[in-house]
């Protein structure tokens, strides 16, 4: 792999506490420095309860499911929607 070498042309002085700076200098960069926050992730079970089982088994039990066609009919949307 190639190194990547980056410069930026800057007042560097004044940022090094210089009072007084013989102008814009270039200043070498690294491309490759990252500053990373992590934050843990949610347990979506908890914030979103869901049981997949007793969902299929309602709309089995309460709609018209034709297997041969492959088509379900008289889902009820108010069911779905909570």
């Amino acid at each position: 792999m190639s190194e990547v070498n980056s410069e930026v042309h800057l007042g560097f002085g004044h940022s090094r506490g210089e009072l007084t700076t013989p102008g814009p200098t270039w200043v070498p960069l690294d491309p490759s420095f990252k500053q990373y926050s992590y934050t843990s992730g949610m347990n979506l079970q908890t914030a979103v309860p869901f049981d997949a089982i007793d969902f299929a088994d309602h709309i089995q039990s309460t709609s018209t499911i034709n297997t041969t066609e492959g088509r379900v009919q008289n889902v009820d949307p108010t069911y779905i929607s909570a």
